[in-house]
């Protein structure tokens, strides 16, 4: 049976946008014939839940085809809920960002505070460490910033579905620890006894994490964001090295 690939951009990622994400498509290309991109620029904006039932619907509906789901950011998400409602034609799901407990998008009054927090501590290699107090904020206007925030009933699914999960598709959740819009402590390790983790850093901001990120986490040495994860070599040689994985044992239960 042959593997498909369904890709999965992020949040406002229009049609147009799969140039974005044109490293990724290639990587998968070399693996399989045809990469479905899934754009989600009116979908990503709507309740996630709903948005999933329309991916589902086009791509799940009919057929037996398993597939690895590749999710940016919100598309991650998005992905993990269609391995929850479509547990037969998912093997895997790669999330590259993936805000699991929420995103400092739902936090837009202390985003500016906090990216300055990590700039300092960038520019000066962790010597200086700033600890503000700040205030959690929560934009009501679009659905999508409500599903994202921490605690949401979106994020709180599909965290207990990740923990609870003793089989089934594998999720490799893949970060970068200089990603602005996501906490590599609070937000991107979700567990699992099918979950992987991964971070993308330098060697010297990985040791200094290890204290406070799980030990069994996997190091990708390179140094990316919340939007050069997408392009970065590292990271697509390790989504390349997942993706030949998985079509490896399909070919094997074959």
């Amino acid at each position: 049976m042959p593997l498909k690939i369904l890709l999965i951009g992020g949040t406002g990622a229009p049609k147009k946008s799969q140039f974005y994400y044109q490293p990724i498509i290639d990587v998968a290309l070399e693996h399989v014939d045809i990469v479905d991109f899934e754009a989600i620029f009116l979908l990503g904006f709507g309740n996630m839940s709903s948005s999933a039932a329309v991916i589902g619907k086009k791509y799940f509906s009919g057929g037996s085809d398993k597939f690895v789901v590749i999710g940016h950011s919100q598309g991650a998400i998005l992905a993990t809920l269609l391995a929850i409602d479509h547990p037969e034609r998912v093997l895997a799901v790669i999330s590259l960002a993936g805000p699991f407990s929420g995103t400092t998008w739902t936090d837009p009054l202390n985003m500016p505070i906090r990216g300055f927090v990590e700039l300092v501590n960038l520019l000066t290699a962790g010597r200086i460490r700033l600890k503000p107090v700040l205030r959690q904020q929560v934009l009501p206007v679009l659905p999508i910033i409500s599903d994202l925030r921490a605690h949401s009933e979106v994020c709180d699914k599909v965290l207990d579905f990740l923990k609870l999960q003793e089989s089934g598709h594998e999720t490799h959740a893949i970060i970068g620890s200089s990603d602005m819009l996501i906490s590599p402590r609070r937000s991107a390790n979700p567990n699992g006894k099918m979950v992987t983790n991964y971070i993308a850093t330098g060697q010297k901001d990985f040791a200094r994490l290890r204290g406070t990120i799980p030990p069994s986490i996997k190091h990708i040495n390179s140094r990316v964001g919340h939007i050069s994860i997408v392009s970065d070599s590292a990271v697509l040689l390790q989504i390349s090295e997942i993706i030949a994985m998985h079509k490896t044992a399909l070919n094997t239960q074959d």
